[in-house]
Order: structure tokens, then sequence, then C-alpha cells
């Protein structure tokens, strides 16, 4: 699963629950997140947060693992 279809499924499990809009495809997702991007000058830090989690466990690595 891509990151954008991650972040499309999280949204629009909470998007359902509260009642508000849900992106119809990939495309309405990534083009929020660019929206959001550049409007805030670069990604925030849950943002990177999140990347670097889906990162680990797409590598196999164990999240509390030192290098």
């Amino acid at each position: 699963m891509s990151v954008i279809e991650c972040f499309m499924n999280w949204w629009n499990s909470l998007a359902r629950r509260n009642g508000k809009l849900m992106f119809r495809n990939q495309r309405e997702a990534a083009e929020f997140v660019r929206q959001v991007h550049n409007r805030n000058g670069g990604p925030n830090a849950k943002l990177l947060a999140m990347r670097e989690r889906y990162l680990e466990a797409n590598s196999g690595s164990n999240v509390g693992e030192a290098a």
C-alpha cells in the first residue's frame, strides 16, 4: 500500500465516523496533501513521524530496535 493510499484510508475512516467529506480517489487525496504542504511550507512533525512509522513497518524493522 502506498503512503497516499494509507493516508486516504485513514482520512476516509475518520470522515465516515465524523460525517465529513471523504476523498473519492487518490488524486483528490494527493492534491489535499500538496495544498497543506504548500500552505505550511513543508510537512509537519506529525506527518514526518507517520511516514517514518510507515517506512519502518514496510521495511520489516522493529520500531523499538536501536540502530
